[in-house]
């Protein structure tokens, strides 16, 4: 690394000074720690207002493991000249090593405030901040480092993962290919690139990235960490366990093998033991934060699947308080506003008069609703049928709200720019939109779209697809919450780290659909999990039925489809439908009291009395459809 100069005059001490950082230096270079580190303490000793003496000796600490004293050296760096930016750059790094990422954060942005082209700052600013559980932030500063340093590979990779975390498979994708195109042999790119195959349900193809990884290097310990995790995908878990046994027995924590070990140890019959690894990770090993939040989550699961559901809800709760302690603040008054706002621009006068497009195509199917409300469930049904492409969690919808406003009236947010929406625009919107999913089957009679945050735009879904069907998936709310807290989700679902707050964001859910409910003409079909449970066969005929399609006997088979799940419900929909996981709430009723209040009565008064959903009705393919749903999405 080239260093300034620090401060003095020049004279004998100033050359002696000079003198001692050079012999340092050249130590250090030679793999001569030890002396690196007490020619500098004498520096240090000798001349303590010398920055550059403590930042160089901040340097060796960090190089020898010491890293308290690294900390410590690289803080009397910045007190002595806290406008150089590599000082504020070097205690970021020896954060970084203690894992005090926030920490790290801090220090990387006082670096680029200093100067803002630094970008080994900003690149690993961002890796903080993923680190931190904080994807969209690091997203946004890896982006800014790009735009300013288009060939630097690590931070491609580096935005790779962060749109890996948001769920944006594609994107990362495409990142971790140039990061492997500017640099082949960038760092840890080849097992992130698998990754992101696999949540673009690509198994194969993952699974050729990380056998040419391993084939250049055999002792890569993530690429056989992410190899494991592709043959869970593929059910091949006795060979999933041969391959990570040398690193669960190493002497070196590797917490992900761990936990990539706990998502299949029930099928090789080692639950116990993976609880036990997992346990002592906790106990003994000093995990990042997000992996600290990872084991919990994962033990949660594992007591779950035990029953032990006492020992289960310890884990998840702290599991959640580490992505809650991850992220700003939250504040719940934002999903009331944001409600309010959709129902004020959507009410049934607008839609009543709203510009009729010529798109009447019948090819798009939205599958709506609260996430584990059944959404995956009800795609893998439908893309079971011939005529059918499921394709998955598309981001189009959202990404087309977002960016209304730009195309319409800058000065009106959405959703208040919709009035300003003319027919020639909604028609060019929906043509593009329908142009990009006909790309992805372009046979396909039908194509779903199973995006559950689409709930809420139904309206502009309306103005662009007046023909589209629209599929709402419903569940027990205390069921639906239940799995969300579980589920460790990403930082885009941030109501879902606090049981007080799922309630409250349900029911801003629950108030929007009933306002949908209300003005949407065609009506939606109302899918309801503990329905589908029950009589799987009588409901899925009915969501064939209100397709349009006619019925093909593959659809009770869903779990025998090949296609590829890249959601969290991969696995249940692999299997066939059980009632396992209805009423599933009770065993947690006793740790529900927040959420229970802040769902309040009149949620509570329409779920299901029990695990058994009575359901008198007959299907109809309208919003009064009777009540009942899917099936087993747990945990």
């Amino acid at each position: 690394m080239r260093l300034r100069r620090g401060g003095g005059i020049m004279g004998d001490r100033q050359r002696h000074a000079d003198q001692l950082k050079r012999r340092a230096r050249l130590a250090a270079q030679g793999g001569r720690i030890e002396k690196a580190g007490a020619l500098l303490t004498e520096l240090c000793q000798r001349e303590p207002r010398d920055a550059e003496a403590w930042f160089l000796l901040g340097a060796v600490h960090g190089e020898a493991g010491r890293l308290p004293e690294a900390v410590e050296c690289a803080q009397r760096a910045v007190a002595l000249h806290p406008d150089w930016p590599e000082a504020h750059y070097n205690l970021g790094q020896a954060y970084m090593h203690q894992q005090r990422y926030e920490n790290a954060a801090g220090s990387y942005r006082e670096a680029l405030r200093l100067r803002p082209d630094y970008a080994e700052a900003g690149n690993h600013l961002g890796y903080a901040l993923l680190q931190c559980d904080r994807p969209t932030e690091a997203a946004e500063e890896l982006q800014r480092v790009l735009d300013r340093h288009p060939d630097f590979a690590e931070a491609h990779s580096n935005l790779g993962a962060a749109m890996l975390a948001i769920g944006r498979p594609d994107e990362a994708i495409d990142r971790f290919r140039v990061a492997l195109r500017i640099q082949p042999d960038c760092p840890g790119t080849c097992s992130s690139l698998a990754r992101a195959l696999i949540l673009q349900g690509r198994p194969e193809a993952a699974l050729e990235v990380c056998n040419e990884t391993l084939r250049n290097d055999p002792a890569d310990p993530e690429a056989s960490i992410v190899k494991a995790e592709v043959l869970n995908r593929l059910r091949r878990y006795r060979e999933a366990c041969e391959l990570l046994q040398p690193l669960l027995e190493s002497r070196i924590p590797r917490p992900n093998a761990a936990l990539t070990f706990a998502q299949f140890a029930h099928h090789v019959d080692r639950v116990e033991e993976a609880a036990d690894r997992l346990e002592g990770l906790l106990r003994s090993a000093a995990p990042t934060p997000r992996d600290r939040g990872a084991l919990h989550f994962t033990l949660g699961r594992l007591y779950d699947r035990r029953h032990e559901f006492d020992r289960a809800f310890p884990h998840f709760r702290s599991g959640n308080e580490c992505k809650r302690a991850s992220q700003a603040p939250v504040e719940p008054d934002q999903w009331r506003r944001k409600v309010d706002a959709i129902i004020a621009a959507f009410g049934a006068d607008t839609l009543a008069r709203r510009p009729r497009t010529a798109e009447g195509s019948p090819i798009p199917v939205f599958i709506v609703g609260m996430p584990r409300s059944g959404t995956s469930l009800a795609e893998q049904i439908l893309a079971s049928h011939p005529a059918v492409f499921g394709a998955g969690e598309r981001r189009e919808i959202g990404d087309l709200a977002e960016r209304l406003p730009r195309n319409v009236r800058p000065e009106r947010p959405y959703p208040e720019c919709i009035a300003y929406l003319d027919a020639e625009r909604l028609g060019e919107l929906a043509r593009d939109h329908l142009a990009c999913l006909c790309r992805l089957a372009p046979d396909a009679q039908r194509i779903t779209d199973k995006m559950p945050f689409n709930f809420f735009h139904l309206g502009l879904i309306r103005f662009l697809f007046p023909d589209a069907r629209i599929i709402h998936c419903v569940r027990d709310p205390r069921d639906t919450c239940l799995s969300c807290y579980f589920q460790a989700f990403n930082g885009l679902h941030t109501y879902a780290y606090d049981l007080e707050h799922l309630g409250i964001y349900y029911a801003q859910y629950h108030r929007l659909m009933a306002h949908w409910r209300r003005v949407l003409d065609p009506p939606m079909l109302e899918l309801r999990y503990e329905a589908l449970v029950e009589r799987p066969e009588e409901w899925s005929r009915a969501l064939v039925d209100f397709c349009g399609l006619p019925w093909d006997e593959r659809c009770l088979r869903f779990y025998e489809s090949k296609r590829a799940v890249a959601t969290s419900s991969y696995d249940q929909v692999r299997h066939p439908i059980y009632r396992g996981s209805l009423g599933r709430w009770r065993h947690y009723e006793r740790h529900l009291a927040p959420l229970l209040r802040a769902l309040g009565p009149q949620i509570l008064e329409a779920a299901p009395a029990g695990a058994r959903w009575e359901d008198p009705g007959t299907p109809s393919p309208t919003s009064g459809a009777p009540r009942g749903a899917e099936a087993d999405e747990a945990p």
